[in-house]
């Protein structure tokens, strides 16, 4: 038995840090193309000679910061891509910077836990939008000879029974806001134009806004009583096919993080942008009782192709490109999203709230008072310090003889079980039947592991 530091979680090293540069070098041309894409709409100019006039030389441009051997299609899917990764950034931020350090060990535990019999009633993410940093070599070592994997963004639309439980506006904040509303002539004249069903006057539209109103309290109250019931209700009504304005019960996205091998957190080169792979995963849940492997399967054979950032392209039902952008990989990358998405979830874990600067983080815990310990957080997030939830840091493992050494040394697979506890056992809780090493001898194969200092932080 031994114990071992864990690497160091360094911001600048982090992908969110990375990415604000890696288009820098064509920003103003990229910027310059969508102004001229957007003016098009009002140009006297007919559409083919504007393109050849405006917006081709542009492309020409931006093609040539790129090796010339990329091809039009290449390079528009990387610039996609980037743009997507500054969208999930923006997104993040917004939605509380949330990032989660996984310890080398607990993931090698969670990469031997099952998941897919696992229903996805219960899990939750704490963030709509988080970064999940994992030590870089550890997940898909040889998925690249020159990227490694380091990390991947997680984006979750609110679950609907989240949705569900949220109470509709009172009657005099409706009134309040259709008064508003039809001060404003404009929008008026846009209600009486909008759809089969005009508004000749305010009463009406007032009227009509207060029946559906009533109609979501009634529907907020039958839910609050009886949960299940109304969400087999909402599954049953979207999984008919003529039912097209359904929404899924919940939906995540992962896009997953490179960086260079043996690279610090310099730049990319669009020679290098171009050679950068990307792997992507999404999955819905149409009904509160769904499985993962169920979500995968209805994904396989409803879902937009995910290898590519282009949604026009399509392929034939039951295609795994459909949930994953590489197929061959989808298993460990199902283990590892949701696996960290149930140990977020499971009461018991092991995980430490740190600032990332050791020094900054050690002030906010000296303080005293309430006001003393705001304010130096306070002063260490603008001097760049950021909160990281390091999981998995803290835990113990012992090392444990394997029994005779009849086999090699193997991991007996865990899994994830709802519980159910509480008054007439209406709670429900996920239990963790951890793996364990069996066989052989283990040694010093299984470490224990404890929390150590964070890096001081570099902005």
């Amino acid at each position: 038995m031994r114990t071992r530091s864990e690497p160091e979680i360094r911001l600048s090293e982090l992908h969110f840090r990375r990415h604000a540069v890696q288009l820098r070098p064509i920003q103003d041309l990229l910027d310059r193309y969508r102004q001229a894409e957007e003016a098009r709409h009002h140009s006297a100019l007919p559409s083919d000679r504007y393109y050849q006039s405006v917006l081709k030389p542009i492309e020409d441009r931006i093609q040539a910061a790129f090796p010339a051997s990329s091809t039009e299609r290449q390079v528009w899917e990387v610039i996609r891509r980037e743009e997507h990764f500054e969208y999930l950034l923006s997104k993040w931020q917004r939605d509380g910077r949330a990032l989660f350090a996984f310890s080398q060990t607990l993931l090698e535990m969670l990469g031997h836990t099952d998941v897919m019999a696992l229903p996805v009633k219960t899990l939750r993410m704490p963030y709509d939008t988080s970064y999940v940093a994992l030590p870089p070599g550890t997940f898909q070592p040889d998925f690249h000879p020159r990227f490694e994997i380091d990390g991947f963004y997680i984006e979750c639309e609110v679950d609907l029974a989240t949705s569900m439980r949220r109470p509709p506006p009172p009657d005099d904040e409706i009134v309040a806001d259709t008064r508003k509303l039809w001060a404003d002539p404009r929008m008026v004249e846009w209600l009486r134009s909008y759809g089969l069903a005009p508004y000749p006057d305010y009463e009406t539209h007032l009227a009509g806004r207060l029946a559906e109103n009533a109609e979501a309290w009634s529907e907020y109250h039958r839910f609050m009583g009886d949960p299940d019931t109304v969400l087999d209700e909402a599954a049953d009504k979207g999984l008919d096919p003529a039912q097209k304005g359904w929404s899924p019960f919940w939906s995540i996205m992962v896009d997953f993080t490179f960086k260079p091998r043996g690279r610090g957190p310099a730049p990319l080169s669009t020679a290098e942008l171009l050679d950068m792979p990307w792997l992507r995963f999404a999955v819905s849940f149409p009904s509160h009782r769904n499985t993962v492997a169920e979500a995968i399967e209805y994904e396989r054979r409803h879902g937009l192709p995910i290898d590519t950032y282009y949604e026009e392209d399509s392929y034939g039902e039951d295609d795994l490109r459909h949930v994953i952008s590489q197929p061959e990989h989808i298993d460990d990358v199902v283990r590892l999203v949701f696996n960290v998405m149930c140990y977020l979830n499971w009461p018991d874990r092991d995980q430490e709230r740190r600032l990332n600067d050791a020094h900054a983080h050690a002030r906010v815990a000296r303080a005293s008072t309430r006001k003393g310990r705001a304010a130096a957080e306070a002063h260490a997030l603008k001097d760049g310090a950021r909160w990281i939830e390091f999981c998995g840091y803290r835990a113990e493992r012992s090392a444990q003889p394997g029994a005779g050494g009849a086999l090699p040394a193997h991991w007996r697979r865990g899994h994830w079980r709802h519980h159910r506890h509480g008054k007439g056992l209406t709670e429900t809780k996920l239990l963790w039947i951890r793996p364990t090493m069996v066989g052989g001898v283990v040694g010093a194969a299984v470490p224990t592991v404890y929390q150590t200092a964070v890096s001081v932080g570099d902005g």
